[in-house]
């Protein structure tokens, strides 16, 4: 996955650490990186899921550390094709489809409504 810079720059997907209010570290954020002039952007399709975690850490205000793969299914993916960028992210964005659906199943047979729902969600943000 890449784009090109204002700078004319190629852009590659890299993951960062980012730190929110000095006090709450974000693990594993898929970031574009200008290989030319080092601007750094957060990958589009993590930015609405990255600013509703923002708010929701805004009105917590605690103090540790969050997986943002656990927050943003698009983020979960994009690491995963960020170590394995030989295989094509339709392929990964497949996988975890598959995977997710696999949970479903599972909840469902288990009668689990509240993880049915939180599958449903996850769902729902790479469908």
């Amino acid at each position: 996955m890449e784009k090109r810079c204002c700078c004319g720059g190629r852009m590659v997907l890299t993951i960062r650490n980012v730190v929110y209010q000095g006090s709450v570290e974000i693990e594993n954020v898929p970031v574009l990186s200008c290989e030319r002039c080092e601007r750094n952007e957060i990958a589009e399709a993590v930015k609405d899921d990255l600013k509703k975690l923002l708010d929701d850490l805004s009105c917590a205000a605690v103090p540790g550390k969050v997986n943002f793969e656990e927050v943003s299914e698009w983020a979960h993916v994009l690491v995963q094709y960020a170590e394995n960028a030989h295989v094509p992210l339709r392929d990964m964005l497949g996988e975890r489809i598959d995977d997710l659906l696999d949970l479903y199943l599972l909840a469902k047979t288990l009668n689990d409504e509240d993880w049915m729902r939180e599958i449903q969600g996850r769902l729902k943000q790479v469908i």
